[in-house]
């Protein structure tokens, strides 16, 4: 019992330090944060049409995709659309009682987004009306995808792992031209450890202080949104 509070103490006072770090997230003017755009000379159907069969190929978007070879951000990732406003459900939740509840009659909102991670672009998605965002798609990270960005690094120079989400906005210009806009989020790097309870160390399934990678939500990376809009140009430029 005596080893038992000891360690509970300890984890105690190591969470309490973590919390109080100089590192803990701020929150990130991005104002001047700027658009990812390309306009591709096709129809919005064409281009919807061709970038989705690169990147899916069946009609229900649920498995875990994987296309590394256009680029790490491709690599393991869930794509969905629009149907059953699967993508608005991202942006249509409410804490209620303790449990993250998605609904048609919750209005879009932000308010589940790390505040440092917004910008503008994904702002003003958010107040689009409905067939604004009907052919949109959302890359949503599977577990354990991170890459470089020259944006982010630690005081020896060396990249921090980086991922976040990518939405994929589609605007008609006209009959023939369509607009493409990536708009990342929940962006975040892996910035150093930081001491957390994991259950199960100590062999009696008690929570147990470990250094784990410590997240640090950030801004989107320009240079990732661009390079990711370049790879999405060439699949909706294809024949």
């Amino acid at each position: 019992m005596r080893t038992m509070t000891i360690g509970l103490l300890v984890s105690a006072l190591l969470i309490g330090l973590s919390t109080c770090n100089n590192d803990t997230p701020v929150n990130t003017s991005a104002a001047d944060f700027p658009r990812a755009t390309a306009t591709v000379a096709q129809p919005l159907a064409t281009v919807r049409a061709h970038i989705f069969a690169a990147l899916q190929g069946k009609d229900v978007p649920l498995q875990v995709l994987s296309h590394p070879e256009l680029g790490p951000q491709f690599d393991d990732f869930v794509l969905y659309t629009n149907e059953q406003q699967r993508i608005d459900y991202e942006f249509r939740q409410l804490d209620k009682g303790g449990a993250v509840m998605s609904s048609d009659e919750v209005p879009m909102n932000l308010d589940n987004e790390p505040p440092a991670t917004i910008t503008p672009a994904l702002r003003e998605f958010i107040t689009l009306p409905v067939p604004g965002r009907t052919a949109d798609l959302l890359m949503q990270r599977g577990r354990g995808p991170f890459w470089s960005v020259p944006e982010y690094h630690d005081a020896q120079n060396q990249p921090l792992p980086y991922t976040c989400d990518h939405l994929v906005h589609f605007t008609a210009q006209d009959e023939e031209r369509t607009q493409i806009e990536i708009i990342s989020l929940n962006s975040y790097v892996q910035d150093g450890k930081e001491w957390r309870l994991s259950a199960g160390q100590d062999g009696l399934g008690l929570p147990w202080p470990r250094r784990m990678p410590r997240s640090r939500d950030v801004l989107p990376s320009v240079t990732d949104q661009q390079q990711v809009l370049a790879q999405l140009v060439k699949l909706a430029e294809q024949p």
